[in-house]
């Protein structure tokens, strides 16, 4: 599983495939993310619209947004594309640093 330091900046990208593996271009896709520390507690989860200017869909979320005082944990994300439909789901672990230790 993939690390990352809490206050890193973490970019995600998307290029929504149909059944057959052909690049489609939805109306619209989102970034759903939720923090839940590793004493699970639940963190909030935060929705941002995928930004595309020309090939893949991107956006950044600041992990300082993530409870700085919670222990290091998993992030679930979700990417959703709509009109068509495509999904795609994953995780990483937030960790502290020894600028940002957890509590």
């Amino acid at each position: 599983m993939q690390i990352i330091f809490r206050g890193n900046e973490v970019l995600f990208t998307a290029t929504p495939l149909d059944e057959d593996g052909v690049a489609v271009v939805p109306s619209t896709i989102t970034l759903y993310l939720n923090y839940v520390s590793a004493t699970g507690r639940s963190g909030t989860s935060i929705v941002m619209d995928m930004q595309s200017t020309s090939g893949p869909w991107t956006a950044e979320w600041d992990t300082s947004a993530a409870n700085p005082t919670a222990y290091p944990g998993i992030v679930y994300y979700s990417v959703r594309a709509v009109s068509p439909s495509a999904s795609e789901d994953g995780e990483f672990e937030l960790d502290a640093n020894p600028a940002n230790p957890g509590a």
